[in-house]
Order: structure tokens, then sequence, then C-alpha cells
């Protein structure tokens, strides 16, 4: 068993008063620890998928549809426009175009055609 007198070398109230210190320092630590807040509800957006196609008969639309989402209320009333990285579409980059629209910007992720580049291997040795 602890013997907080011998520890303490005889000094029961110092030993007494460090104890009531550590446990006032965890009470006030823990005071503050409620969790973290709820984070606000995400915004309903709005999402419109549009055939390239539709807006001029001589496009392809192998290349993918254009998506838009429009922002809330809280719009910034700015546009940001995203335009897929090669050899892919914006039905791939949702997230982003998402994330665009959450945070206030009206946002267009544009299909188009992408070049076909051929990698070729360089032999250095």
């Amino acid at each position: 068993m602890f013997d907080i007198k011998r520890s303490f070398g005889g000094r029961e109230s110092t030993a007494k008063g460090l104890l009531v210190s550590i446990a006032a320092t965890i009470a006030v630590s823990l005071s503050g620890c409620g969790g973290p807040e709820a984070p606000p509800p995400a915004p309903v957006l709005t999402e419109h998928i549009v055939d390239p196609s539709s807006t001029g008969a001589l496009i392809d639309p192998s290349f993918g549809s254009h998506y838009a989402y429009p922002s809330d209320a809280t719009s910034k009333g700015k546009l940001f426009v995203f335009f897929a990285a090669s050899l892919s579409n914006p039905s791939q980059y949702q997230l982003i175009e998402k994330a665009a629209a959450s945070s206030g910007y009206h946002s267009l992720g544009l299909a188009y055609p992408h070049l076909r580049v051929r990698l070729h291997r360089w032999d250095f040795t």
C-alpha cells in the first residue's frame, strides 16, 4: 500500500497539496473536452448533367457529360470551371466540383475532346 507520509518524507500536507493540484489540473483539462462540435449540415446541391451534343449537333457526346452545380444562397457570385485531366471526364471528378459548390462557387465540370498523346520510351543507356 502507498504510504503518503513516507513518500514525501513525512510531509503529508505537501503530498496532499500535490494530489489536489494534479486533480484540479485534470478536472480543468477535461472540462473543455466536451468533444468537437458537430459540423454544420452539408448544403443540398442540385446536380445538372448536360449532354454536350444537346448544345450543338456537331459535338461528339463520347467525351462525357457536362456537370453543373449552382451554389445555394451563400453564393460568392463566382464561377469555378473544371476541366478533367487528360483522357478522363467530369464524372470522375464530381467530388471536386461539389466541393467548389459547397464552398459558395457556382461549379461547372466541362467535357472536352482530349488530345491523344503517345508516350515514347527513351533509352538513355
